[in-house]
């Protein structure tokens, strides 16, 4: 097992100026970037490593470190914190004050790092909750032009497969939260998708969404499918161009990001480009682009069908609690409101009612590594550790995942799915 932190080390010594990110930045409506090197995030990692022992002491192995943040470059460096050993409890600032004292307790979370924008609600958190321990971080422009430092965190714990890196929370929940358990093995698994295969004549879409041009990310990092368009950018060495989220709101400064980073891909909610299709002159920019891709919610279909004459439109499908499903691109224009997933999943759909259907992770044996053991090559390693991916936070065996039982999980969060057979290939459709 790799882990994307270790992935990151290595890409920083083999590529140190390589492009890990361009960092968006506003000033008088004039839209700007910061490149950010894979070399420069190592350091900044270190030196953020430094300065929270410094703030908090030691970390200590499986210590809960929550954050909240505003989504930008911070929020990744806070995440590869996890190569401590403790786990990164990244919290949703629209929670209300007795969700985020339930996760504490839960958690038995002391230690929390938060952005300025947050400080009232810190200073309400700390004195409902004695023991919290809270502190603002630096403010980017400081870690990243910090002076060099003599050594690096030398702290490192390697982390064990089963053992969490993150915890995080479904979205619009009603009353409190559960938090949701993500493995360091499950994360590790996302590095395997760059060997996945794929039937003749198809592509991955992971391998063509973070191709080596920039992909333009507007998403919120405190939910589990804007982790995974990270992980998969530095697993493929695909570059991000991140913009503040104060910046989304303007569709003038995305056309200027499209325009000054000439991206090859750009990844949506779908508010954003229904917003986008609301503005004419701004949806033929989206003709720019080879792939624009969308999760997280429905889009609606008019919208959907105007971005897919001007590009590759594209839908991924996930859920916090068994993170992505890889799946391929589409072929067709009229097939944008379709999913397909990869054979290498080892995932199934079955009928569930007369309108739906659902997705079934088939129970195999399965050869994962652990314990200094390698795991199998090939296509055979490839699909244990998808489904470990899959898998990683559920526990059981032959799960089914429906809209329609508490202790079940619905793929996608939609209200209904139907299944078409084309080719021998199952597709879903949102309804």
């Amino acid at each position: 097992m790799r882990t994307f932190t270790e992935v990151v080390n290595q890409l920083a010594a083999e590529q140190s100026d390589g492009l890990w990110v361009r960092a968006g930045a506003s000033n008088k409506g004039v839209l700007a970037w910061n490149p950010i090197t894979w070399s420069q995030l190592a350091r900044a990692v270190d030196y953020v490593l430094h300065w929270m022992e410094t703030r908090h002491g030691p970390t200590a192995e499986n210590e809960t470190v929550a954050y909240m943040g505003i989504s930008y470059v911070r929020y990744p460096i806070i995440i590869f914190a996890m190569k401590t050993g403790c786990k990164i409890h990244l919290t949703s600032p629209h929670n209300p004050q007795d969700a985020q004292v339930h996760f504490l307790d839960l958690t038995r979370c002391t230690e929390f790092v938060d952005t300025p924008q947050f400080a009232a609600q810190m200073q309400a958190l700390a004195m409902s909750h004695a023991e919290l321990n809270p502190v603002e971080i630096l403010w980017l422009d400081d870690i990243l032009h910090h002076e060099p430092s003599s050594a690096l965190y030398d702290s490192f714990r390697r982390p064990r497969e089963n053992g969490i890196a993150l915890i995080l929370h479904p979205r619009g929940s009603t009353g409190l939260p559960k938090p949701i358990l993500i493995y360091t093995g499950a994360l590790a698994a996302m590095n395997t998708t760059t060997s996945m295969s794929a039937p003749s004549g198809r592509l991955n879409m992971h391998d063509e969404l973070f191709a080596p041009k920039p992909t333009v990310s507007m998403l919120p990092l405190f939910h589990i499918m804007r982790i995974t368009v990270l992980v998969h950018s530095i697993c493929h060495q695909g570059p991000l161009a991140i913009l503040l989220p104060r910046q989304l709101a303007s569709t003038d400064l995305l056309i200027s990001a499209f325009m000054q980073n000439k991206p090859r891909a750009a990844a949506f909610t779908p508010s954003v480009i229904e917003e986008i299709c609301n503005m004419p002159n701004d949806l033929e920019t989206l003709s720019t682009l080879d792939y624009v891709s969308y999760s997280d919610a429905p889009l609606a279909r008019s919208c959907g069908d105007q971005t897919a004459q001007l590009t590759n439109l594209q839908v991924c499908i996930g859920r916090t609690e068994f993170l992505n499903a890889p799946n391929y691109l589409t072929q067709e224009p009229r097939d944008q409101e379709y999913i397909e997933w990869s054979a290498d999943t080892g995932s199934v759909i079955d009928p569930a009612t007369e309108r739906s259907f659902r997705m079934v992770i088939q129970d195999e044996h399965m050869v994962r590594k652990s314990d200094g053991v390698d795991a199998p090559t090939g296509l055979a390693g490839i699909e244990g550790m998808v489904r470990a991916a899959l898998r990683a936070c559920l526990g059981s065996s032959d799960r089914e995942y429906t809209d329609d039982d508490d202790d079940e999980i619905f793929v996608g969060a939609f209200d209904s799915l139907r299944v078409l057979a084309l080719s021998n290939i199952l597709l879903s459709l949102f309804l």
